[in-house]
């Protein structure tokens, strides 16, 4: 009985997900306590055809895992009773366990998204972002396009502060709903041409500026460790835009909630806690921002410039299945990366706060590949509040003309309403002002994205219990 309901699953698992052979092991052999915990590699990387009349789907010969690896009939038996035993008469504890490690094996077997760079352009699954495309004159190709939306897991546990959040139709803050109605929004982004977006583990000013910020928003407690209610909207996001086919510019620290965590050992202690929870799920689609802005009033000293890149490096050096994250951190408006974080880093991040004149914009870019140990490699504005999108020169345009992506920071500003701004909370994350409207506009024109549809919809996932969406259709 034991052994038929092992075969049922392993049927259900290749009819439902085509999964690899190797992925379905992997499963079995997690109800049976055979797994420690890693993630199998994406079934694209090695994926034999399951109707190719080998497989034990098509021959109805089921391979014995246990007596392969020397068990005894009698060993074989007992495993198995205990795992039945665990997964139908356990406790509950246990029973959720079980499944919520089957859904990670599953989703990180089916990630559409792998962002990766080639010299100084981006790639998604292995081709040139934007492929082909010029704009007046200048290469698009290989760019990565992007708006800072940071507070797409927002929420604040200080309760003295809470209410400056509410939302004006119910008059209270509401993080689930901000979280659906950002996920709600990103088909149409995308549809523009957007390729990334940032979000951050402890967001950013929900008023733009400020020179206090006394709310309490941070995915990490002060011990370094994550709270699973931010790691849960977050997985959902990371999750859309990896439908989506866009990258996600996850920042991990910033400087408005850097001093809640206790110490350096609790800063080191949460970003690898973070790296290994993206790298267990299998994201391919996510760049690392260790810090907003590392010059800008930091409590601890290996989040300023001086040594940053010792995180940056620890990022880089933990692996899963021969992958690691693509990371870099950001400076503050105006500023030149310094050598130590130019050398180490995958990508290199500038501001344009500040910076009104679109001359000045160009000259960042230039002096930021003059900075020793540059060599071809990608350079992004990821933050930069100036806009002028209908005139003919601004600091998108002066962005793109150097050769760097570029970054929308839109916040609401005195006397605006509830449709201004992607950063002031709470957040209309539609495309929803004749600000957002300008930049959508001149992106869409930047990256001939109008009228291609470029997602048409979404399908419910047969693994319901994931919770998760399954692309439909992607245009071309």
């Amino acid at each position: 009985m034991q052994f038929g309901f092992l075969k049922g699953l392993e049927m259900q698992i290749a009819m439902r997900s085509m999964l690899t052979r190797a992925v379905t092991a992997a499963i079995l052999a997690l109800l049976a306590g055979k797994v420690s915990g890693q993630v199998a590699a994406p079934a694209s990387q090695s994926a034999p055809a399951l109707n190719d009349g080998k497989g034990a789907f098509a021959t109805g010969k089921y391979r014995n895992l246990f007596a392969e690896i020397g068990h005894t009939p009698r060993e074989i038996k007992a495993k198995v009773e205990k795992a039945y035993n665990q997964l139908f008469r356990g406790d509950l504890k246990t029973i959720l366990l079980v499944l919520a490690g089957t859904c990670i094996l599953l989703s990180a077997a089916e990630r559409k998204t792998v962002i990766s760079i080639t010299g100084d352009e981006f790639q998604v699954n292995g081709k040139p972002t934007y492929a082909g495309r010029t704009w007046n004159g200048h290469k698009i190709q290989g760019l990565l396009l992007n708006s800072r939306m940071v507070q797409g897991i927002f929420d604040d546990r200080n309760s003295n502060t809470a209410s400056l959040w509410a939302y004006p139709d119910t008059g209270r803050w509401d993080p689930e709903r901000n979280m659906r109605e950002f996920i709600a929004a990103m088909s149409e982004w995308r549809r523009h041409g957007l390729l990334a977006f940032t979000i951050n583990l402890q967001g950013g000013s929900p008023q733009g500026y400020s020179q206090q910020q006394p709310w309490h928003n941070s995915a990490i407690e002060s011990n370094g460790s994550l709270r699973t209610d931010y790691l849960r909207r977050l997985e959902r996001i990371i999750g859309r835009a990896d439908e989506l086919g866009m990258a996600v510019i996850l920042g991990y620290f910033y400087f408005g909630q850097d001093e809640r965590l206790r110490d350096e050992d609790a800063v080191i202690r949460a970003t690898d806690s973070a790296t290994r929870w993206i790298l267990q799920r299998g994201y391919r689609n996510v760049l690392i921002e260790i810090n907003n802005e590392c010059n800008v009033r930091y409590d601890h000293a290996v989040l300023k410039p001086e040594r940053v890149h010792e995180l940056i490096e620890r990022v880089k050096k933990a692996t899963r299945d021969g992958q690691r994250l693509l990371v870099g951190t950001s400076y503050g408006g105006g500023t030149i990366p310094k050598e130590n974080v130019v050398r180490a880093s995958d990508f290199l991040l500038i501001h344009g706060n500040g910076v009104s004149d679109p001359d000045k914009i160009s000259e960042m870019v230039r002096k930021t590949r003059q900075v020793p140990g540059y060599r071809p490699m990608p350079i992004l504005f990821n933050e930069d509040d100036h806009f002028d999108f209908d005139k003919p020169k601004n600091n998108f345009m002066a962005a793109i003309s150097e050769y760097a992506s570029w970054g929308f920071f839109d916040y609401r500003m005195k006397d605006e309403g509830f449709d201004e701004g992607y950063q002031s909370v709470p957040v209309n994350w539609g495309i929803s002002s004749a600000r957002k409207r300008g930049f959508f506009k001149l992106l869409s024109d930047i990256t001939g994205a109008a009228g291609k549809g470029l997602f048409t919809g979404n399908r419910a996932c047969i693994l319901s219990i994931c919770g998760r969406t399954c692309p439909a259709s992607f245009g071309s």
